[in-house]
């Protein structure tokens, strides 16, 4: 079983604005992906939880699961950080997302066959995929929103029915994600589902600098979830139905989907533990014939 990290967005900008989070006791900051926060029980603990519930149906790994759970919640754990530091901007569009130095240590040491990364929010996902990719270390909100939507587009560029993605990647926000969350983790036994859609989305990127089997092993061990912008649909349902569908919801024939989110995630976060990565690093570099080249 891989090591699990809990990754979020950034610390709040208490020191630039005098305003200051809730506090608790002496604290007077909120701690990477806070249990005080209000987001905490629906968006953290359920994956956990949700994975926990997966490894319970068939009774295999739960209590390693467990002793990793009970550290990730401790509040001194090295395995739960914030990706950013967060520099206020004019506006909050223009607020800046700057990587940390700790996050740069992390990601170097990261091993696709050793961790697995729990990614939450919008920000953090297509922040650090465009930080892996670029090696841009700053980013505003807008910059993220732009390189995610073109890193979908290209990825849609290699569509395949087979995966179940739609053919044209979607606006809203929570779907993107999903949309994400089904490159990076959805079953690919041959190399030709969505690691090739995968692939494709680094390998066009006109800004890439790395070289593109390692943003992709490391991009089929991070597992994006939702975070605050699930809240910002109401009722908060839909940005999980958003997600599921890797489409906005409320079209005229479109049908529900057919798990919960909580047990879907939680049987997406089960299959990257305990991925063969040995195996599935030997089909990161698809044929010719794969890569639809002569």
């Amino acid at each position: 079983m891989k090591t699990l990290y809990l990754v979020g967005e950034s610390a709040p900008i208490a020191a630039a604005t005098g305003i200051h989070p809730p506090s608790c006791g002496q604290l007077t900051s909120l701690l990477p992906l806070d249990p005080r926060h209000g987001v905490f029980p629906n968006l953290v603990m359920t994956p956990l939880l949700a994975t926990l519930s997966a490894f319970r149906m068939d009774d295999q790994g739960s209590a390693a699961l467990w002793t990793q759970v009970d550290h990730l919640l401790n509040d001194a754990s090295d395995r739960r950080f914030n990706a950013f530091d967060k520099l206020k901007g004019s506006r909050s569009r223009h607020d800046r997302f700057v990587i940390r130095a700790d996050t740069v240590e992390k990601w170097s040491e990261f091993t696709r066959d050793q961790h697995l990364w729990l990614v939450f929010g919008y920000q953090t996902a297509f922040g650090l995929m465009r930080w892996a990719i670029t090696g841009e270390n700053e980013a505003t909100r807008q910059d993220i929103e732009v390189f995610g939507k073109a890193f979908l587009r290209r990825a849609s560029e290699r569509w395949i029915a087979e995966t179940g993605l739609p053919r044209v990647p979607p606006e809203n926000k929570c779907a993107q994600e999903g949309y994400l969350h089904r490159l990076c983790t959805g079953e690919d036994s041959n190399g030709v589902g969505v690691r090739t859609m995968l692939r494709h989305a680094i390998e066009t990127c006109p800004e890439r600098r790395v070289e593109v089997s390692t943003v992709l092993g490391k991009a089929r061990s991070i597992v994006p979830l939702l975070h605050n912008e699930a809240y910002q649909l109401a009722p908060y349902g839909i940005g999980q139905v958003c997600f599921l569908l890797c489409d906005a919801w409320g079209t005229a024939n479109q049908q529900p989907p057919e798990e919960v989110y909580w047990r879907f995630i939680g049987k997406s976060i089960k299959r990257r533990l305990l991925s063969a990565e040995a195996a599935e690093s030997m089909m990161l570099e698809p044929t010719c014939a794969a890569r639809g080249k002569p």
